[in-house]
């Protein structure tokens, strides 16, 4: 079955369950498809200059990142009050739920990683690379997370504090 988007695609996701598929097209519309009917859902979900999408663990949230540094957390039971927060100065390039979903970090070209608590979008804590913040990854533990980033760092840090565990150099970009 075709099913018309309409704008060109910018980023999709897949719910862990695997029920739905979130598609975020240039428009800055997310469409929500039921991957079992290959039929839209009730909804679809608008922000502004929305660029990348990802499912919490629990399927319950869409967390999404913009061209304008506004991060939005869409609950999908409630999908018309999204909570939303300007975290970063630029571009969101990544966003990563932790695998308990207590937590959303993002990375963009400001440099900044931003731990935000997804059930009240308080900003936890912030740090920072030199350059654009280009892919964040959690350890399946929770403990820490990961970030790479232009400044040709990878870095760990805590979870709990921010407090930089490990500093890792390249002579490339990564």
């Amino acid at each position: 079955k075709q099913i018309p988007l309409g704008s060109p695609i910018r980023d999709v996701d897949i719910q862990k369950s695997g029920k739905f598929a979130a598609i975020t097209s240039d428009d800055g519309k997310i469409t929500l498809i039921d991957l079992k009917t290959r039929a839209k859902s009730g909804f679809d979900l608008e922000g502004t200059n929305i660029k990348f999408t990802s499912f919490s663990p629990n399927g319950l949230q869409i967390a999404t990142g913009s061209g304008n540094g506004v991060i939005s957390l869409w609950n999908l039971n409630e999908p018309s009050q999204p909570l939303n927060t300007r975290k970063h100065v630029g571009e969101i390039l990544t966003l990563e739920f932790s695998i308990n979903g207590l937590y959303l970090v993002t990375g963009g070209t400001d440099g900044d990683v931003v731990v935000t608590d997804t059930k009240t979008g308080v900003e936890k804590f912030r740090v920072a690379h030199d350059d654009q913040v280009k892919d964040i990854a959690f350890s399946p533990n929770n403990d820490w997370f990961v970030t790479v980033s232009n400044d040709r760092k990878i870095r760990v840090w805590d979870i709990n504090n921010g407090r930089q565990i490990l500093n890792m150099s390249q002579n490339n970009f990564v």
